[in-house]
């Protein structure tokens, strides 16, 4: 039942464990239950025990296990399967349309030691992108009528209230319990009590409305009225009518290829294969290559299909009747790997997506399945005989190398010695790289080579890098292995670093990040350029806690990495200058320090520091301060506020409220000003603007509260202080109209303004 595994000889140890299904097996005849502690392992003695155990009741531990989409043609047990056990539809089937009967069979059960009494199993779905692999969240209750995308549903075959059969798999092996058709009048089930290891299986007849998404997809599940059960193992998938759609096809100059990996030429094992393929889509749709491991492949929702049997690769999208291409890089020990190409195209919605019949490319052997990998050599280190030379002395540099293959023949090695890291099958690469020495199709193993030093040379530690090569021309595992002769190491000196090149710094409006840069223009390094490995910085308010050692923080405190710190403008191991590039991106909410109304900041700037290793000595910087501007802005979610079009005159829209999202895009504290114009009829008439209110308080009734909104408007206090997450700032505006007492039947439109207001009041304190 629990097991503690970390404890020490005379020390205490607590174990505890819960239980609350199968309690009969605790429990003999008596009633009476028997618990141990022991060792498992070890000569430690136990010294005493003690037990404390609390009973209480057990709980029940309901879950949505399967589910069955099915046809409404036929009664309880006979109506036919649309897809297989736990499968969406449409995968076998056809679309649904809006207004078409269809039956929904969910399966729940109940796993705790506790009755789930008189449970009263309510469907329920939620509109997703997705595959309803994961709960979707905003789920809504299937009502009687046309008000949501969903509702109950009469049906000839059924009657509201019978009773089902178990018609699912129950490999789990519970005991079924009589369940429920539900169809409309009836939302719910009756209720329903499931001892432990009880399952029921309920069916609800339903349909779409006319308001639910062409070609929409749902996910469904049972609640016990409205509360979740414990866990959902499954949700059931649907996706309605709207498209017509066809698979890819390939064309005929098109078919895919591996682009010549063969056993002539076989790819080296961690580079690309490259596969490449044209498809014409008959309705134009963009597609993917798929390269799949195995025959059979499912099409994606809106996105890439999946490989049955796991993928090669799988490319970006490619418009129709142009190339698509993926790349796979070569990691296993076979040396023949088969293929089987698919083009399938991008559409929304669960199996509405197609996929072509595959292809393992034309006739040509180089282009056709399967592809080849040559395996690599190994160099596993290098090392330097005679060190400390003088200059003008000869060097011996000899590796730990080796290549195993022997088909064709024992492969040969080709060993080259560079001084910077960088090498192909032709020699050290680099306008600046030179060689050290070399030694080509040498055997198997330990390659070694030599190198004639030639005065001057700089004193102290130069590094240099070995690589190994096949005869394939194929890299060693391992490469590059390096090395050094003796070199004194001077200190990096660094010249003026500057953030934003000194000037203030204006922030993009959110969500937009705005790229900085801190740039040192002169770092100099008496040993070459070359010598410099690499450098980090920081992006940061002058009062953040830590100066440059701040903790990383999107409103104060940025970090810059190596992969974000460039270094350019050198030459060689000859050019001492150099410059190094940090790059930052501000997020929009970044803190202000300039002189605005109110901000506690203005007595701050923004600093950055940049820090560069030569691979002995850290040498560090600080740049004069800037500023970060305030920015004011805001957006407005929703484009259109609509009223209705079933009022006439003298009726308000009571509590029945339009809302506006006023989103906080700045990185200050905002309010808003309202203002509006009168509202022009088509083909006549006028709606003065004041008849137009507003409240921050949702659900506001029409006829009692509200503030009239105006030509002029006002400045309303709403609550968007400054953001200081992703998360963002929002509020909302409500609003509601008024129709006068005269007025003509005419479609009303206006123009409702909202502009932005620094909230000096707002700041945090």
């Amino acid at each position: 039942m629990a097991s503690n595994s970390t404890s020490s000889a005379d020390s205490d140890i607590d174990l505890s464990a819960n239980i609350n299904s199968l309690l009969s097996e605790y429990y003999d005849g008596s009633n009476k239950t028997y618990w141990r502690v022991y060792q498992e392992a070890g000569v430690e003695t136990l010294k005493n025990d003690y037990f404390n155990i609390n009973f209480t009741s057990p709980v029940p531990q309901t879950a949505q296990i399967h589910y069955l989409w099915r046809e409404d043609n036929n009664n309880e047990a006979n109506a036919a399967w649309l897809e297989d056990e736990d499968t969406g539809s449409p995968t076998a089937s056809t679309s649904l349309e809006k207004g078409e009967n269809i039956r929904l069979r969910i399966e729940a059960v109940n796993t705790g030691g506790g009755d789930a009494s008189n449970y009263i199993y309510r469907l329920e779905y939620a509109s997703t992108t997705g595959n309803c692999s994961t709960d979707p969240g905003s789920w809504t209750a299937v009502p009687i009528d046309n008000s949501e995308h969903w509702r109950m549903s009469t049906s000839t075959y059924i009657n509201n209230g019978e009773i089902t059969t178990f018609q699912l798999d129950n490999s789990e092996g519970y005991n079924f319990e009589d369940g429920f058709m539900v169809s409309d009048p009836s939302s719910t089930s009756s209720p329903i009590t499931l001892n432990e290891n009880n399952y029921t299986e309920v069916e609800y007849v339903i349909k779409a409305t006319a308001s639910a998404n062409s070609a929409g997809t749902y996910c469904f599940r049972t609640t016990n009225d409205g509360a979740a059960l414990d866990s959902y193992d499954i949700f059931p998938v649907i996706t309605l009518s709207g498209v017509s759609n066809t698979a890819p096809v390939f064309t005929d100059t098109g078919y895919p290829s591996d682009n010549d990996s063969a056993s002539t030429w076989p790819t080296d094992y961690g580079s690309l294969v490259d596969f490449t393929a044209t498809a014409v889509d008959g309705e134009n749709d963009n597609y993917y290559l798929a390269i799949c491991k195995t025959s059979g492949i499912a099409s994606g929702n809106d996105g890439p299909p999946e490989c049955s049997g796991g993928e090669w690769c799988i490319s970006d999208l490619a418009s129709s009747t142009e190339e698509a291409s993926c790349s796979y890089s070569a990691a296993t020990s076979s040396e023949l790997l088969a293929w089987y190409g698919y083009v399938c195209d991008k559409y929304p919605g669960f199996a509405v997506a197609k996929c072509s019949a595959y292809s393992q490319g034309s006739s040509t052997p180089e282009d056709h399945s399967p592809f080849a990998v040559n395996h690599q050599p190994v160099l596993a280190g290098v090392s330097t005989t005679d060190d400390n030379k003088d200059p003008g002395e000869k060097f011996t540099i000899t590796t730990v190398s080796y290549d195993n293959d022997s088909a064709g023949g024992a492969d040969t090695l080709d060993l080259y010695v560079c001084t910077e890291n960088s090498a192909n099958s032709g020699g050290c690469a680099g306008a600046t790289n030179q060689t050290v020495c070399f030694a080509s199709a040498t055997s198997s193993p330990n390659a070694k080579c030599y190198y004639q030093d030639t005065a001057p040379t700089p004193t102290g530690s130069t590094t240099y890098y070995a690589f190994i090569f096949d005869n394939h021309d194929f890299e060693a595992s391992g490469n590059s292995q390096s090395s050094t002769y003796t070199i004194n190491n001077v200190p990096t000196v660094l010249g003026d670093l500057l953030l934003n090149n000194g000037a203030i710094i204006t922030l993009n409006f959110g969500p937009s990040t705005t790229t900085v840069q801190t740039v040192n223009s002169s770092v100099e390094d008496q040993n070459g350029c070359t010598d410099l490995v690499g450098a980090t910085a920081r992006v940061y308010m002058s009062n953040v806690s830590g100066g440059y050692n701040c903790t990383a923080d999107d409103n104060v405190c940025y970090h810059v990495d190596t992969g974000g710190c460039v270094l350019s403008d050198c030459d060689g191991d000859s050019d001492e200058t150099a410059i190094y590039t940090c790059t930052a991106d501000l997020k929009y909410y970044a803190v202000p320090t300039d002189g605005s109304s109110g901000n506690p900041y203005e007595s701050y700037n923004w600093l950055s520091y940049i820090q560069t290793y030569d691979g002995l000595t850290y040498v560090s910087t600080t740049s004069p301060g800037v500023q970060i501007e305030t920015t004011l802005a805001l957006e407005v979610t929703e484009s259109i506020i609509n009223f209705g079009s079933e009022m006439i005159a003298k009726e308000n829209s009571g509590t029945n409220n339009s809302t506006t999202t006023v989103v906080n895009i700045g990185n200050s504290p905002i309010n808003v000003g309202l203002s509006g114009t009168n509202m022009t009829g088509a083909p006549t008439g006028n709606i003065p603007v004041g008849q137009i209110k507003w409240s921050l308080a949702e659900n506001f009734n029409y006829s009692s509260t509200g503030k009239a909104l105006s030509i002029g408007g006002e400045e309303v206090d709403i609550a968007a202080p400054r953001p200081a997450s992703d998360a963002g700032v929002e509020d909302k505006v409500y609003w509601g109209i008024g129709i006068p007492d005269i007025a003509d039947a005419s479609t009303y439109t206006g123009v409702n303004s909202f502009s932005v207001i620094l909230d000096n009041n707002n700041w945090p304190q």
